[in-house]
């Protein structure tokens, strides 16, 4: 049986006590990729609930104004059009804040992967 030598076993200690670290620090990371992950997914379904929802109401519009509907009920339902539309530009431009960032920690991660390996 070979003797190590007393530095090669120190100085495999030390690399191995460098890639625990990283490791740990790699979890930690993959931790919160997966919560930004989930919510990116759920903005995701917010968005599409309030698009949805966007549809019916311009259907009703739509409905109302065929059937000549009383102006009023036009009017309030072109608010709720035009408010829901606003909605949902916010909850898009939401999801695309929430999408960079995911892609942000996502793309630091494959490269420390890349680094450690």
């Amino acid at each position: 049986m070979v003797k190590t030598p007393k530095t090669e076993v120190g100085k495999a200690k030390e690399d191995l006590t460098e890639t625990i670290e990283n490791l740990t620090d790699d979890a930690e990371k993959l931790k919160a990729d997966a919560e930004k992950a989930k919510v990116v997914e759920e903005k995701n379904a917010a968005l599409d609930k309030q698009k949805e929802t966007l549809e019916k109401a311009k259907v009703a519009l739509e409905t109302a104004k065929t059937n000549k509907a009383d102006q009023d009920v036009i009017d309030k339902l072109q608010d709720a059009v035009t408010k829901l539309e606003g909605s949902v530009a916010s909850a898009k431009a939401s999801v695309d804040e929430a999408q960079a960032k995911f892609d942000e920690v996502n793309e630091s991660l494959q490269e420390r992967k890349q680094s450690i390996y």
